[in-house]
Parts: C-alpha cells; sequence; structure tokens
C-alpha cells in the first residue's frame, strides 16, 4: 500500500490540517477529505468553503477519486437560493458548487464516516494543523450578502483559501502562508499545532498533486472586498434577522423578523438560565457554581467531559437539530407573520398533545456552546457525570408515562353532560376534550380544578415566548386570577381550525369561536392594553419592545410603528381600531396563521 497525504478541511472549527508521513516523493500519494459538517441556509458558508475548498485541491491536480467531499449539500436546489445550482464564496464570486463530488451528503454526513474515512496507519503519519482561533474564541463569518440574505464565507478559511487562489504554492511555504492567514484574521488568535518542521514544507504538496506532470493553478488577481461583515459565528442568525429586519419594507415581514429576533433572545436567555440551574443542582452552592461559571479551566479529563456533553445534548439542547422541539403543552406560536409560516409545536405527536404542526425555528445551535465550559469546569473540579440532574427536571419537561396516568385518572372526572356542552360551546370534538382535560388536570398544580397565572408560566413554550404574558392574560377574565377548565377551553377554541361544515353555517347561529372575526379579534386584544377598543401608537410601541426588548433602537421601533399606524388608520384618530385591523389583514390567511391542529 502507498503511504498517503491526507488533507483535511473541517468547515466548523478545524481548519487545514496537514498530514504527511516519512517523506517518499516517489511513492507519495495525495488525497484531500473535506468536510463541512453543518447544514441550512443560515450555515450558507460553511458549504461554501468547503466547495472552495474543492476547487483549490483540484485545480491544483488533486484527481477526484483521491478528494473525498463530505456535506450536506442542501443550498445548490435550496428555495432560498436566488441562483439554483450555483454557490459563491465571496460577493461577486465565481460559482464554487460546480464539479463537487457527492461523496457523502444529507444523514451521512457523520462523524463515524469521517472517522472511517481517515482510517490508517496513525504511526507513520505525521500531523500539522492550523485553527481559526484559540479554545476560548469564536471563529468569525464574513460578507453578508443583501441577495441571499446570509454570510458567504469564515474569515479564516476565507483567508487562507483566496491566498491559495493568488499565490504560487510551488513557492509558498505552510508557515508563510500560516503567518500571512494570522495577520488577515485579526478577529481572534489564529492556531498552529503538532510538527511544526512540516511548515518549511511548500502548500502545493498539501493542496496539490505536482507530481501529476502540470504545474499548479496559475494565481488568481482578487478585487478586495470593502464590506467584511465580520460577525462572531454564534451571533450569526442574529445579526441575519437584523439585517432582514432593516431591509424589508413589508410591515408584516418587520413584525414577524420581531417576533423572531425576541424568541431568539429568550431562547438564548433559557439557555444560560439552564445552564446555571445545572451548575448550581450539581454543585449545590450558589457560590461555587458563581466559579465553576466563570472561570476557564484547561481540559484533562476527557471522558468525564464527554459524557457530560452527550447529557447536556441530550437532556437540554441538541444543536445538530435543524430545529428548536420545544416541549410542552398546545401553544406553540400563537402568532407569526412571516408570509407561508406555520405555528411551532414541539414533540406534540410523541406526547399525544394537542397539535401535530411544526414550524422550524431558526436558531443559534452554536450558541449553545459557549456554556458547555461550565461542564469542562465541573469535571476539572471532579465532580462526576452520574451525579448530575438533567435537564428535562429543570425544564419542567413532563415525563410521558406521568401524563397517561393522569390523563386515565382526570378524564373519568368529567360527566358526559359537560363534554357534550363544551363540544357545543367550543366545536371540540370529545377525544379533544378529555386529552385537553388530562393537560389541564397535569398543569393544575394545587389540585383544586383552576389553573392560576403561575401555572401557565411554568410551559416552557410560554416563557420564551416575548408575548407570553400577554397571552396567559387572554385566558383570564378582566379582574379574575383563575381559570376553570371551561374558560379554558373557550380560550383555546380561537385557534381551534375551521372546517369545512362551519363555513356554510346558517347566519342566524351564533358565530363560532374560533371564526375569522374572533381569531382576529383575540389578536386585536393583545394589542390593546388598556381595553379601549383601539391600538395606540403607544400601545403598539409597548408590545413591539416585548417582542424585542432592548436589541432594536427607539427610533427603529417608532419609525415601525408609524408606519403601522399610517397604513391602517383611515380616520385620521392616530389609532387602530378593530375594523381598521380587519381591513389591514384582510389579504392574511388568518385561519391558517391563528389554527391549531388539535389531534383527535
Amino acid at each position: 500500500m502507498c503511504p498517503s497525504l491526507p488533507f483535511v478541511l473541517l468547515g466548523l472549527s478545524v481548519g487545514l490540517v496537514a498530514a504527511s508521513p516519512p517523506l517518499q516523493p516517489a511513492s507519495e500519494k495525495h488525497w484531500a477529505v473535506i468536510v463541512a459538517g453543518s447544514n441550512g441556509w443560515y450555515n450558507y458558508r460553511h458549504q461554501a468553503d468547503a466547495c472552495h475548498a474543492y476547487q483549490i485541491v483540484h485545480n491544483n491536480g488533486i484527481p477526484d477519486e483521491q478528494i473525498v467531499v463530505m456535506m450536506y449539500d442542501d443550498l445548490a436546489q435550496n428555495e432560498e437560493n436566488p441562483t439554483p445550482g450555483l454557490l459563491i464564496n465571496r460577493p461577486n464570486g465565481t460559482d464554487v458548487y460546480k464539479g463537487v463530488p457527492k461523496d457523502y451528503t444529507g444523514d451521512d454526513v457523520t462523524p463515524e464516516n469521517f472517522l472511517a474515512v481517515l482510517k490508517g496507519d496513525s504511526s507513520k503519519i505525521k500531523v500539522y494543523a492550523t485553527t481559526a482561533s484559540n479554545s476560548h474564541e469564536s471563529s468569525y463569518a464574513c460578507y453578508y450578502d443583501d441577495a441571499r440574505e446570509t454570510y458567504l464565507g469564515d474569515w479564516y478559511s476565507v483567508n487562507w483559501m483566496e491566498d491559495s487562489d493568488v499565490e504560487d504554492l510551488a513557492k509558498e511555504t505552510l508557515l508563510k502562508q500560516f503567518k500571512v492567514v494570522k495577520r488577515h484574521t485579526n478577529t481572534s488568535h489564529v492556531q498552529q499545532f503538532g510538527n511544526k518542521t512540516l511548515a518549511n514544507m511548500k502548500v502545493v504538496a498539501f493542496q496539490g498533486n505536482h507530481k501529476a506532470g502540470g504545474p499548479p493553478a496559475t494565481p488568481v488577481t482578487l478585487q478586495p472586498v470593502m464590506h467584511l461583515d465580520l460577525t462572531p459565528s454564534p451571533d450569526v442568525p442574529l445579526a441575519i434577522l437584523k439585517r432582514k429586519l432593516m431591509a424589508s419594507n413589508d410591515i408584516r415581514v418587520a413584525r414577524g423578523m420581531l417576533m423572531e429576533i425576541s424568541t431568539h433572545l429568550k431562547v438564548r436567555e433559557m439557555m444560560a438560565k439552564t445552564m446555571r440551574q445545572v451548575v448550581e443542582k450539581v454543585t449545590g452552592s450558589e457560590l461555587k457554581a458563581e466559579q465553576v461559571l466563570n472561570e476557564r479551566a484547561e481540559l484533562s479529563q476527557h471522558r468525564c467531559y464527554k459524557d457530560a456533553v452527550n447529557h447536556y445534548k441530550h437532556n437540554c439542547f441538541n444543536w445538530h437539530k435543524t430545529e428548536v422541539e420545544l416541549h410542552g403543552l398546545f401553544f406553540c406560536s400563537l402568532k407569526s407573520d412571516i408570509p407561508n409560516s406555520e405555528s411551532v409545536c414541539g414533540y406534540c405527536k410523541e406526547y399525544n398533545d394537542t397539535c401535530d404542526m411544526r414550524r422550524p425555528l431558526v436558531f443559534q445551535y452554536e450558541y449553545s456552546l459557549r456554556h458547555l465550559y461550565a461542564l469542562v469546569n465541573l469535571c476539572e473540579r471532579g465532580y462526576p457525570v452520574n451525579s448530575w440532574s438533567g435537564c428535562d427536571t429543570l425544564l419542567v419537561l413532563v415525563n410521558r408515562r406521568r401524563r397517561l396516568i393522569m390523563g386515565s385518572r382526570a378524564s373519568t372526572l368529567l360527566r358526559e353532560e359537560e363534554i357534550e356542552e363544551i363540544k357545543k360551546e367550543t366545536g371540540f370534538s370529545h377525544s379533544q376534550i378529555t386529552r385537553l382535560y388530562s393537560r389541564f388536570t397535569s398543569l393544575d398544580k394545587g389540585e383544586n380544578g383552576t389553573l392560576s397565572r403561575e401555572d401557565f408560566q411554568r410551559i416552557p413554550e410560554l416563557a420564551i415566548n416575548p408575548l407570553g404574558d400577554r397571552i396567559i392574560n387572554a385566558f383570564f377574565p378582566e379582574g379574575e386570577d383563575q381559570v376553570n377548565f371551561r374558560g379554558f377551553m373557550r380560550t383555546l377554541a380561537h385557534f381551534r381550525p375551521i372546517e369545512d361544515n362551519e363555513k356554510s353555517k346558517n347566519a342566524a347561529v351564533s358565530e363560532p369561536l374560533n371564526s375569522r372575526t374572533n381569531k382576529l379579534l383575540f389578536a386585536f386584544r393583545l394589542y390593546d392594553l388598556d381595553r379601549d377598543d383601539k391600538i395606540s401608537r403607544d400601545e403598539l410601541l409597548q408590545v413591539l419592545r416585548m417582542m424585542v426588548g432592548v436589541n432594536i433602537s427607539d427610533e427603529q421601533l417608532g419609525s415601525i410603528a408609524d408606519r403601522t399606524i399610517q397604513e391602517a388608520d383611515t380616520n385620521g384618530d392616530n389609532s387602530i381600531s378593530f375594523n381598521e385591523f380587519i381591513k389591514v389583514l384582510e389579504k392574511v390567511d388568518v385561519e391558517q396563521k391563528m389554527s391549531i391542529r388539535f389531534l383527535h
């Protein structure tokens, strides 16, 4: 078997790895293994980096049969791609997707397959590696593209690849390239590891095949990019949302962006709070927890850390999933003004809950990695993983078996005549009512047949919803602090889909709670804070502030509020009446956007 020279690109974190056996120029064989470990349009830059890396090694003489590419491959034909079939890695750049081999795509992009590709006699391999940053820093995204609404590259990766594009790789050494990239990548501390004597070798020995009979690729001239748009990787989703908000002239889209930004920030807050609770529970001391959360220990307890990360990943937040799977009740996303979006529901089928619709929620999984240092610190302090409490208890996630037991017991407490009355009033089926009663009783911690505001606030979806308090208030009649099951069902009925047989009901029959008008009235009252049947500019600003906190300036929020009032106000009183509210939303599919599919 011939010795080999594997060249490895890890799209998310590692960067450039050059590995070499004892030099045997006559028989060496060059391989390239190129990996982008993420997916989704928001992570466009990682796969664009990988495709660009392929073009470099391909153009420098490494044949495709010696190039292994691992990437999810969900971008070229993505519905958000304004240039189907093409990917670029810099503003106004050339297509880097053309010709890229599809060795491992989709769910085949796994750590196991990556390690399988790299298997060999490691005792004969010397390694030299560079990375974008040290262990305490983030890498940075760059080159925001307005047409694609995403970042095109990662600053460190772009720097070494663009250097490879413009330099003669038969003359440039790895060490020179490292110094160039380190100088340009001024947002983080670029690192080098391994056998540094290899750094004196020419770049072409690793990024090309100088034995193939042809010269390296001819260096090209790249025009300077004026706007780098450098952004820490964990902040990329939030930065993209803010850019979309500022670029939108559609007030409905802008409101949808505000809601996403607020939810995004709430989830960040919940993640930080959850990690603090985990650490406090493990250490048994707020003081020790504070120390653990504020130190940066060097990792030596690798097995403990691996077990801790798996525990956190499976019980708290799985950052590899493409959507946030929130656990809980019935109310997943009350209001989404983003066209063609659906309601967010999590685990509804698994838990036999009340809805089965799901909507991907953009969420910065990389941000969760910022909290993993606390697990390092716990391991280094000697806390065994088997003593740690799971996040399921901390997040008030309800055990399925307990819920089913409670459900079977609770359903017997509802009398048939009560069920029939609720059916007539709300339109829910018998099975839906008993199922919801089961959920109602599981939330009734006081076991007194009613729910308090505190009971609702324990629901994770409402805890992170920017309008959570307003939604909760909608369940309570004015002046009341408890709601019984019948009142609970009347409010939920607003979100029951309108069935075909309900659209042709006799006009003499009272309008059902889930009619378009009643759905809109429910939404209107979320904004009408003083219940005077109109939405003032101040009320609109208050709700907008609830949604985004301090992350959007007062001037920007004021502009959004003024545009909304100007668009809706037809009688010139500088407020929005319910009729004006209906008029503004006459082309919106309210029935779809304010409906939850309750399981039968």
